[in-house]
């Protein structure tokens, strides 16, 4: 009797609990399967006349269904499985109801912008990226301008037109590398990398002169320039050296430098430096000691391998005041000295002169004595 009552009172406990958990399902179900995105919709970007697709996961998704739009134009695309559009270039996919992707073939430059995968739940859920189709840069050939011909000191304009997209950068260089000045406008500033250029890299000089360097510089923002040694010790103007600039154009200045009464150690290599914001640049002249008085030494020639204008003088005996005007004349040119022609000493002739008078003195005494001896033995005995 006992037993009976318990296993009826188990009995009852055991439907409860089963009634418990069937309640218990049927309010959290219509929340634990929600469908709900895996992960995030990604951007792409992709050339023009690439392929591109966005790729949706969805999880629980149940009898819910997938919608695709075009959100600029808010343009439905495609529905679950199905396109909407008529554009042959889309299609959908579906793995497991799990993977949805939006293809699109042969993207075009109209098919940028922002596209949203869709779950019509209440409320909708949605996600969405951003699609950046790109056209590689390509210059115009019909808008641009071809080689030109234009005499020295002439304007030459050039054209270059680029298409693209993003919109390109259009920049300008030599085909050396070289900077060159870029005009930023109507009436803007110019920008140039400074430029050194050294009409005269070897000159040839001898001690105890004085010599003028010069280099052309040219840059904008205005340049810092100045002299250095080739050792890196920086020249400051003194009694020794004098350093100058002449403007020759806008841009561009003549730098000099004056070495005075050259010595041993002014016989070496010299950099004219200029310096803006830009940068820098550098060129360098090297001096090489000549002899003057000597005269196995030939003539010099300059780097261009031409001979010098100097006048020869049989008689050279020239100043040094004399020499660096000579030497400023012709500073586009290395300098050389055209040597005397060689001379026989005076003491040298006389020495000669005296010799040959010796032998007419010494052939008269034998002749003479010869004459003697012969008439000697030809006169009759007495």
């Amino acid at each position: 009797m006992y037993l009976s009552r318990v296993d009826r009172l188990f009995g009852v406990i055991c439907g409860l609990h089963q009634i418990w958990i069937v309640l218990t399902s049927v309010v959290s179900g219509y929340t634990a399967f929600e469908p709900r995105f895996i992960g995030s919709l990604k951007n792409v970007t992709v050339i023009q006349g690439k392929d591109a697709s966005f790729t949706c996961m969805v999880d629980n998704l149940g009898g819910h269904r997938i919608a695709w739009i075009k959100v600029d134009t808010k343009a439905i695309l495609a529905i679950h499985d199905h396109v909407i559009t008529n554009n042959a270039r889309l299609s959908v996919t579906m793995n497991d109801k799990v993977t949805w992707t939006l293809h699109i073939r042969g993207a075009l430059r109209s098919d940028r912008g922002y596209y949203m995968c869709q779950i019509n739940t209440e409320p909708m859920a949605k996600q969405m990226a951003f699609l950046e189709v790109v056209i590689p840069p390509d210059i115009t050939s019909e808008e641009t301008s071809g080689d030109l011909m234009v005499p020295e000191g002439g304007t030459a304009k050039l054209i270059c037109r680029a298409k693209g997209q993003p919109k390109p950068v259009i920049t300008w260089r030599k085909e050396d590398g070289n900077h060159i000045i870029i005009k930023e406008g109507q009436g803007g500033k110019r920008k140039v990398f400074p430029q050194i250029q050294v009409p005269n890299q070897l000159i040839a000089a001898a001690s105890g002169l004085d010599i003028l360097l010069e280099c052309v510089a040219e840059a904008s923002p205005k340049a810092i320039n100045y002299w250095m040694r080739e050792s890196a010790e920086m020249i400051i103007a003194n009694d020794k050296f004098n350093m100058s600039e002449e403007p020759i154009s806008q841009y561009g200045v003549r730098m000099h430098l004056l070495i005075r009464n050259l010595t041993v150690r002014d016989f070496s290599g010299y950099k004219c430096i200029s310096q803006n914001s830009m940068g820098n640049a550098e060129g360098t002249i090297h001096i090489h000691e000549i002899n003057l008085s000597s005269p196995e030494k030939g003539p010099l020639s300059n780097a261009q391998g031409e001979r010098s204008s100097l006048p020869a003088d049989p008689q050279y005996s020239e100043s040094g005041e004399d020499a660096l005007v000579q030497q400023r004349e012709h500073s586009t040119r290395v300098p050389y000295i055209v040597p005397p022609p060689f001379q026989q000493p005076a003491d040298v002739i006389n020495r000669a002169n005296d010799l040959a008078t010796l032998c007419v003195f010494f052939s008269s005494f034998i002749f003479l004595l010869l004459v003697l001896l012969t008439s000697t033995l030809s006169s009759p005995q007495l």
